[in-house]
């Protein structure tokens, strides 16, 4: 009797807290690295971020990698039920449903010290070659300007090409987040990092989300379980410890991530 009442009172329990079993949130992103990277231990800061914001509500992560513009249909398609970090924009926010900001970042424009370069407005651009990648979002009043064709832009698949074509002179400038902009730049062209600078002014400066296929009809369930989790990560300061853990390159480690 009293072995009855036990499991009865266990079954309660776990029934009460909603933890019956582990769900599992698939992730469709590519690489963006110091962020998110499969080269990289927890496969980078935000992707730790992540992983252990829905941990704190007993949901488990799986990273689906692959390049940005599949991610991306991966998620409108509901084969995957995320991706992030990205900006969000009006024609996302058709798409997609977004938790709580992620992280802040600072786009600029990179460019190489020998081009002198200098920018106000997005009509300052007009005659300006710029580099940018496919599916990259770099805020509402630049996408807007290359959808109606004010801009001269050439898009390629990552940003290690537009480096490349910008040291070849086939761009001027290449808008990039700051922080992704320069990793790239020491990581991959050591020998070239003295020959780039960047304006100072921002081309774009935005919260980045982790966003939620509308295909999906637990997206809105996980979306508050996330920003719990996430909220909770704050609090306990291990938020802000990864991210300066990132920043001191803790993490470019090519080995199995945990």
């Amino acid at each position: 009797m009293h072995q009855k009442i036990s499991l009865l009172c266990f079954a309660f329990l776990i029934f009460s807290t909603g933890s019956i079993a582990k769900e599992k949130f698939i992730i469709a992103v590519g690489e963006y690295p110091p962020l998110v990277s499969q080269h990289f231990l927890h496969y980078g800061v935000t992707a730790r971020i992540i992983r252990e914001a829905f941990a704190l509500e007993g949901i488990d992560v799986e990273y689906k990698f692959t390049n940005w513009a599949r991610a991306f249909r991966l998620v409108i398609e509901g084969e995957a039920d995320g991706i992030g970090p990205i900006l969000k924009t009006n024609k996302r926010e058709n798409q997609y449903y977004f938790s709580d900001s992620l992280y802040y970042e600072t786009q600029v424009f990179f460019h190489k010290k020998n081009y002198l370069f200098n920018w106000n407005t997005i009509d300052d651009l007009s005659q300006v070659s710029i580099g940018a990648t496919i599916s990259y979002s770099y805020g509402e009043e630049f996408d807007q300007a290359a959808k109606s064709k004010e801009l001269m832009i050439q898009r390629v698949p990552t940003d290690e090409q537009n480096f490349k074509k910008m040291f070849a002179d086939r761009i001027k400038i290449f808008p990039q987040s700051l922080d992704v902009g320069y990793y790239i730049l020491h990581s991959t062209f050591p020998d070239k990092v003295s020959l780039v600078t960047h304006h100072v002014k921002p081309v774009n400066q935005n919260h980045n989300y982790l966003a939620f296929s509308k295909a999906k009809n637990n997206s809105l369930s996980l979306i508050k379980h996330f920003n719990r989790g996430l909220q909770k990560l704050k609090e306990s300061g291990k938020y802000e410890l990864y991210f300066t853990e990132s920043r001191n390159g803790n993490y470019i480690i090519k080995s199995d991530p945990e």
